[in-house]
């Protein structure tokens, strides 16, 4: 798991979805020629990788690139999550000598009117 040291205010992004990738945010002030790709999921049908700029530690792209299945049903959060206003800043300095961290973990993807 990637730690994060810090956040910093939110900024503009470009969201796509295409039919080969279903669903793919990036942020253009934080782009940056070689990031860092975290990607987490069970590799098999479900994966998620984010791009993380290699000098500041900030997300530079989120992408879904296999969702598994996508639910329509509401879910009830019963653990009570600190919501934190603010973009993540990532501890870098153990990823610097890779280009990926693959890291297995499952996850679902849930899709209301206005949110995924």
């Amino acid at each position: 798991m990637i730690k994060t040291i810090s956040y910093k205010a939110p900024c503009s992004s470009l969201i796509k979805n295409e039919d080969y990738l279903p669903f793919h945010i990036s942020f253009p002030s934080e782009e940056t020629s070689t990031p860092i790709y975290w990607r987490t999921g069970n590799f098999e049908n479900k994966l998620i990788e984010i791009g993380i700029n290699e000098k500041s530690g900030s997300i530079c792209s989120i992408a879904l690139i296999l969702p598994g299945g996508i639910n329509q049903k509401q879910v009830k959060n019963t653990v009570e999550k600190k919501t934190i206003q603010g973009f993540p800043i990532f501890q870098i300095s153990e990823l610097l000598k890779e280009t990926y961290k693959d890291e297995l973990c499952e996850f679902n993807v849930f899709i209301k009117k206005a949110a995924l």
